[in-house]
């Protein structure tokens, strides 16, 4: 790769950073904390989390924009004031928000994200241990991380990744997972697993 290709990627990097800080400032307007759900797809689940916090400020990124478009929409029917959606890419937008200066994520939820089955792919999946050494840094004390997924080795993966670091603890999913309401993934499923992390940093 030439400079003058590296030097674009790179601003087009620092370009996307600045509107994901911008955008998230401006909905968060000076709240200590907020609610995360990365994957949000369509927004039917966050919406719906929404409503039932009220006292919350949440926020639901994806990648795809006809996904944050129709979130977005209902969160205009609905008149639900304090959830967002926002179109970014998960590693970009924590490193976007680390610049927010007195501003930690309370809960942050990633529900059925895509598990990367075959074993050369597991590079893939979003729960890493990098991953969680940078949630850990952006969420408050005793905050909490939700996950839950319908593939089994992704549940024991991201089981032994949180187990064995440092500045998460695991508890009780099913007395403590804070709200239950269809998604689209989750009605299609069988059945699933839930886990529940609590930042310890």
């Amino acid at each position: 790769m030439d400079e003058t290709k590296r030097a674009w990627i790179e601003s087009e990097r620092v370009r996307r950073g600045d509107a994901i800080r911008g955008a998230a400032n401006a909905f968060l307007d000076g709240a200590s904390t907020f609610t995360l759900e990365i994957g949000c797809g369509h927004g039917r689940w966050l919406s719906t989390y929404a409503e039932s916090h009220r006292s919350e400020l949440c926020l639901g990124i994806d990648l795809i924009t006809k996904r944050i478009e129709m979130g977005s929409q209902k969160k205009e029917n609905r008149a639900i004031e304090n959830v967002c959606f926002l179109k970014a890419e998960c590693s970009e937008f924590l490193d976007a928000i680390e610049g927010l200066e007195g501003v930690k994520i309370k809960r942050c939820f990633m529900l059925f994200p895509d598990p990367w089955p075959k074993k050369r792919h597991h590079k893939k999946r979003m729960v890493q241990t990098p991953f969680l050494g940078k949630l850990s840094s952006l969420v408050e004390v005793d905050g909490w991380f939700c996950f839950r997924t319908d593939h089994v080795d992704y549940f024991h993966w991201t089981e032994a990744l949180v187990d064995v670091h440092e500045n998460w603890e695991r508890i009780d999913a099913e007395s403590h997972w804070p709200h239950e309401n269809s998604s689209f993934f989750q009605d299609l499923l069988p059945e699933y697993r839930s886990l529940i992390a609590r930042n310890l940093a």
